[in-house]
Order: structure tokens, then C-alpha cells, then sequence
């Protein structure tokens, strides 16, 4: 059946382009992996729901950052007539998971055969035809591995849980594949190693290595370590550390190993990564100014540099009604706003609140507002060797700056105007793809502009 057939089947109107969306992403899945790149807004869900019916390509798991977007995948699925099945790991599903916390996943990966609830999976009593997701299996079972005995087309499940469901995937906001960005305390590390017997003043990437044989080993004699497997979980699998004043942090790549789909509204760096075909519809361009006199530039950010950002919030708060400002810890510290690693818990009580770039549920996460502002570009170290995931530092800027102004253009409707606080926004030239930049001198002039655009 063609695309054209399920939409009409389910009462959906395409929006302009879904449907040559979905037909063409039907046909180039004849020749192996492909990425979807079309602006927030556009119906990217839908479109590749329906090529996937047209082609009858199930079952399929959908890989998703957060919950949030999980269940909204699970509502595009019903609007369809799919049979879906939300997925959860091992700290939302094991009985276990409050006796051994953050070591659960070295414990479930290495002495399943050990634990009583997996040994008794096959004996569980439970109607799997009424599950629709991880909550409605029982909560005394081995929950996690029951999830594989689920039926369902549409597998919906979180990028790192660690069972695979037989089929093509679906990697949902695929820049994170490149873009697995975190931190952790140096002495966190340290006091890892020594509950470990490591020596805590070696070289910790060397280190990584013998951890989780070392963890086993303390677990399969009854001890839990308390910090030991939360430094694991959060060094396993990062392609480059890097350490910054008192952190370690990683940048961690995924490079599937089956047939997918990459669906983002930007996957330049995936393209030269994976060497996919992209489909791409063109983003409406936004207003954006950049203020070309302040920088979050490591070796120039103060307090006096801060003040500069904070006198040009203070002057955008006589035009717009709400504000939402993006910046990493370092930055958002030093301004005079709270800040937020999610959303605010009121959405309708607020008029300016800031957020982390890398926010822990960045992904998913609608937050109304009239203007947004960038408050420095998110440049990793220089001396990182980036080339090793195939992407450069102006990559990762330009991929977090669309992700944090995607938090607030949700439709294809939604104008804010972005503000650009940093002059090394210049650098990024594929903006110009997505903004209409223009670059502002003083904040006089910022004035000026700001009272010709409130007078549109």
C-alpha cells in the first residue's frame, strides 16, 4: 500500500512535503541506512511511521534520549493503529535496583545467571498482549528481559538499554550519537578506584579498563561499593575524556551496527560519519542577532564579561515576555538568573529562566518563549582530537546551539527572536543555514533593533 493510503486510512491531512517525505524515505530504504534532517514542527515522526507501514518494515525498535519523547512517539503510533511497546532499563524495571543502585548494570550484565529473578523468568504469570509498556509488567519479576517476550511493530526504547530487538532502528534526535556529552567529578574517580584496591592516583582512562572486572569480583562476594558503579556507568564506552578544571568529562559515539534511520533536524556530522543519504527539508530561517562584544571564551570569561551578558538580558526583558536563556554550568553560574537542567515546574510562571546546553532531558522538552538566547557557543577543548568520531569542535557548537534553540521552536509557526551572546558564533558558518544573522556592536544598537522588531 502506498504512503499516501495510510494517511488517508488514519484521517491525517500530510503536511506540505510529509508525504514525498515518506515516499521517498520507503524507497531509499531499499538500499540500506538513510537520515530524515527536516525542521521541528514538520511531522518527522508520522512521515517515517507511515514509510515503515508502506513497506512493511516491522518489527522496528525507535531509540529516543528521554521518556518524555517515548511517550509522545507512543501517541504517534496510536494515531496510526501501531501496536508499540515503551521500553525501560534496568533502573526503571529490576526488583533489585534499590539494593544495588548504581551498581545494578555490572551486576545484571555479569551475574544474571545468579540472580533469582532472571532464573525464574520463564515461570512469571503475566498476559503480555495487555502490556503497552514497561509499568504494566510485574514489579517482583525480571521485568527487564521479560520486555523481549513483548510483541509488538513499534519497539520504543532508550539509546543505551542493552537488549536487541531483531529488525531495523530508529535513532530519534541522532545527533546525540555524536553528541553523548557528560562529566563527572575527579575525586568521585579517585574514591572509585580506592574502593576498588586501585591505586587512586593513576591515570584514570588506564584505569577504566579494570573496573567493572574489579566491581564483578567485590559483588560476587556481597560487597556494594557505593560509588564505584556510578563512575562506570558514566566512563563505559566514551571515545575521548578530557579532563577540565575538576571534572572528567567524555564524549561518547554510537556507530550502529544495523540497518537504521536517522532522523534530527541537523545530521551534517552523521552524514560524514555513517556516509548515509540524507532527505533534508530546508529549516525556515529565524531572526537572530549576534552581540559581537561579549565572549564565553574560557580565557576572557569574568565577572565583568558576565555583567555584559546579564546588561543585555536586562535590556531584552523590556520587549519580550519571556525569556529562555541556554549555557553551560560555567557561564549560567556567574548570571543572574536561576537555572534549570529541566523544565521549569510551573510552564505558565516565568519570565526569564535558564537552562544547561546539555541539560539531562534536553531532548523532548517544549518550553514557550519569545525570545531565546544563546549565552556562549559550546566549544569543546581544542586539543581534543575530535577526528576521531569525524566531527570538529565547530560541529559540536553549531549541533548544540539548534538543539537549545529546538526547545523553543517547536512548530513551524513559533518565531523567537535568538540572541547570540558570544562573538565566536561567527565561526559557526552552517547557522547561516538555519538563522538569519546579523551582528549587533553596542548595546545602544541592540536597543534600536529590538525597538523595530517589538514594532513589527
Amino acid at each position: 500500500m502506498r504512503p499516501e493510503e495510510f494517511f488517508k486510512r488514519a484521517g491525517l491531512k500530510p503536511r506540505p512535503q510529509q508525504l514525498e517525505v515518506s515516499e521517498e524515505l520507503a524507497r531509499m530504504l531499499d538500499s540500506g541506512s538513510v537520515g530524515l534532517e527536516a525542521p521541528p514542527g514538520f511531522g518527522k515522526t508520522i512521515a517515517t511511521l507511515i514509510a515503515l507501514m508502506a513497506r512493511e518494515e516491522f518489527p522496528v525498535t525507535w531509540k529516543v534520549r528521554t521518556y518524555r519523547l517515548a511517550r509522545h512517539i507512543a501517541d504517534q503510533c496510536s494515531l496510526l493503529d501501531l501496536r508499540y511497546f515503551i521500553m525501560a532499563g534496568r533502573e526503571r524495571t529490576c526488583p533489585l535496583k534499590d539494593e544495588y543502585g548504581s551498581n545494578l548494570h555490572v551486576y545484571c550484565k555479569n551475574l544474571k545467571f545468579k540472580c533469582p529473578y532472571f532464573r525464574d523468568i520463564s515461570s512469571v504469570n503475566v498476559d503480555l498482549g495487555k502490556a503497552f509498556s514497561y509499568e504494566d509488567l510485574p514489579k517482583n519479576a525480571c521485568s527487564y528481559y521479560l520486555q523481549q517476550l513483548v510483541r509488538a511493530k513499534v519497539y520504543i526504547a532508550p539509546y543505551y538499554i542493552g537488549l536487541r530487538i531483531p529488525g531495523l532502528e530508529v535513532y530519534d534526535e541522532a545527533h546525540n550519537l555524536v553528541l553523548e556529552i557528560g562529566s563527572i567529578p575527579v575525586t568521585k574517580v579517585k574514591e572509585a578506584l580506592s574502593e576498588l584496591g586501585l591505586d587512586p592516583s593513576r591515570d584514570y582512562i588506564d584505569a577504566i579498563s579494570e573496573l567493572e572486572v574489579k566491581l564483578t569480583e567485590k559483588l560476587e562476594r556481597g560487597e556494594k561499593p557505593l560509588v564505584a558503579g556510578k563512575v562506570l556507568s558514566a566512563l563505559r564506552n566514551a571515545t575521548i575524556l578530557w579532563r577540565e578544571q575538576h571534572s572528567i568529562h567524555m564524549l561518547k559515539l554510537r556507530k550502529p551496527l544495523f540497518k537504521s534511520i536517522f532522523i534530527s533536524a541537523t545530521l551534517s556530522p552523521l552524514e560524514k560519519i555513517f556516509k548515509v543519504p540524507i532527505i533534508r527539508i530546508p529549516p525556515v530561517k529565524r531572526k537572530a542577532l549576534l552581540v559581537n562584544w561579549v565572549t564565553t571564551r574560557f580565557a576572557e570569561w569574568d565577572v565583568r564579561m558576565a555583567e555584559e551578558i546579564n546588561d543585555v538580558i536586562f535590556l531584552l526583558r523590556k520587549y519580550f515576555r519571556r525569556i529562555a536563556i541556554f549555557g553551560t554550568e560555567r557561564v549560567l553560574s556567574m548570571l543572574k538568573y536561576n537555572y534549570f537542567e529541566d523544565e521549569v515546574e510551573n510552564k505558565d510562571d516565568w519570565d526569564v529562566a535558564a537552562f544547561l546546553s546539555r541539560g539531562r532531558r534536553s531532548e523532548g522538552v517544549n518550553l514557550r518563549a519569545d525570545c531565546v538566547v544563546l549565552a556562549g557557543a559550546f566549544f569543546l577543548p581544542p586539543d581534543l582530537k575530535l577526528e576521531k568520531v569525524g566531527v570538529t569542535r565547530h560541529d559540536v557548537a553549531t549541533i548544540v546551539a539548534i538543539q537549545n534553540i529546538g526547545r523553543v521552536v517547536r512548530t513551524p509557526s513559533d518565531m523567537p527572536l535568538i540572541i547570540l551572546a558570544d562573538e565566536r558564533f561567527r565561526e559557526l558558518k552552517d547557522l547561516a543555514n538555519y538563522l538569519d544573522i546579523e551582528e549587533v556592536n553596542d548595546l545602544k544598537s541592540l536597543d534600536a533593533l529590538l525597538r523595530r522588531y517589538h514594532a513589527r
